[in-house]
Order: C-alpha cells, then sequence, then structure tokens
C-alpha cells in the first residue's frame, strides 16, 4: 500500500493515510511517503495479542471502538474532501469499507484484497457490506475465484512486470556465513512453506 502511494504522489496525487492509533513501542514504516498526511483512528477490530506477540489473533468486533471509528473515518473523508478512499486488507478490513459506504460515507470506496477466510457462504449480515463497496480489487487469480465463487463481483489488476532476478543479477558471489531472515511468523499462511522450498533449491549452490 504505501509503495502504491508513492507511485500516485509522483504522479501528482494528494494521498492520506488512514492507519490505527498504535503504541510508543511502533512506529510507520520508514517507506511511508514523506509528504502523505497521516491520521490516526481507533480500531474497532478484537485483535487480541497479535500486535505484541503476546497471544492469537482474536476475532470479532469491539462496539463503541468500531463506531468511534467509523466516525472518524467520515468526518476524515469529509474534511479532506477525499475523491476516493482504498482500504487493503482482508475482509474485515472490507466489511469496514462497505460499512461506512451504507453509513453515508461521503466519497467512493475500494477493497484492494490479499486473500479472505470464509465458511463457503456470504451470510445475511455481511452481504450488505459487500454490496456497498464500490469495487473489488485483488492481485491473484487465487483470491479472484476464492470471492467470485461467493457470488462477488471482483476485478484482477495484477502486480507490475514480474522481473526474472537470477537471469539480471547472474549468480551473486558466495560469502559466509549464510543467513536467511524470514520477516514474519513461520507459519503456511505467512508462505514459510514457499521460503523453505525456494531455501532448498538454492542451497546446493551455495
Amino acid at each position: 500500500p504505501l509503495h502504491g502511494m508513492r507511485l500516485l504522489q509522483e504522479a501528482g496525487h494528494e494521498l492520506h493515510l488512514i492507519t490505527n492509533r498504535f503504541g510508543r513501542d511502533r512506529s510507520l514504516p520508514t517507506c511511508l511517503p514523506p509528504e502523505a498526511t497521516v491520521h490516526l483512528v481507533d480500531d474497532g477490530r478484537a485483535r487480541g495479542g497479535i500486535l505484541e506477540r503476546t497471544g492469537d489473533q482474536k476475532h470479532g468486533l469491539r462496539l463503541f471502538p468500531l463506531l468511534k471509528q467509523l466516525r472518524q473515518i467520515k468526518r476524515i473523508a469529509r474534511a479532506e474532501r477525499l475523491d476516493v478512499l482504498c482500504f487493503f486488507g482482508f475482509n474485515r478490513t472490507a466489511y469496514l469499507a462497505g460499512a461506512l459506504r451504507r453509513l453515508g460515507l461521503s466519497c467512493p470506496a475500494v477493497a484492494v484484497l490479499f486473500g479472505g477466510a470464509f465458511t463457503g457462504t456470504v451470510s445475511r449480515f455481511s452481504r450488505p457490506c459487500w454490496t456497498g463497496i464500490d469495487a473489488l480489487v485483488t492481485a491473484t487469480g487465487f483470491v479472484a475465484q476464492q470471492y467470485r465463487d461467493l457470488g462477488l463481483t471482483i476485478s484482477r489488476i495484477p502486480h507490475g512486470v514480474v522481473r526474472d532476478l537470477r537471469a539480471e543479477l547472474g549468480k551473486p558471489p558466495s560469502s559466509s556465513p549464510h543467513r536467511v531472515l524470514f520477516w514474519r511468523d513461520a507459519s503456511i499462511e505467512n508462505g514459510a512453506d514457499v521460503t523453505l522450498a525456494a531455501y532448498h533449491e538454492l542451497a546446493p549452490a551455495y
């Protein structure tokens, strides 16, 4: 999302980042475009201890923080006269986008989805949120098919040109010691199996 903001900014657009409040032990990524305006809002999700690494991700919502969050985002969109509000994430982020539109958000809402966790159907409760979103977008055919199987309309916009780094960089010089950095929880959901497979493929050469 932040790289996308930078590209839009370089194309001459004015950018705002709306994100959840965070503690003093956290900070925004250094890749945030320096000229972007940042707005901090409350978080209506039940997060558990996932951010502090003290517990598992929780599910569900917290009613009063959620209502406060909805009001804050609507106020920002109106005060800044935003042309479009783009939401990045999964199901709960999309629900937020649809709920805001149903509650009178002053600009179109687009949900850019990285994936989804479904029970196989769209519930009667969540359908108004899905149908309230102006556009659903994803980058992969796999995720797009997940949503289409649920009867939702979604557009696939693939990522930009995929570079062939092996052909571009050739064989890099070998050095010692060798370290492998995995910058996520080591789980299948975060691609640990793909990382391990890539390591096994590359290891014999190094």
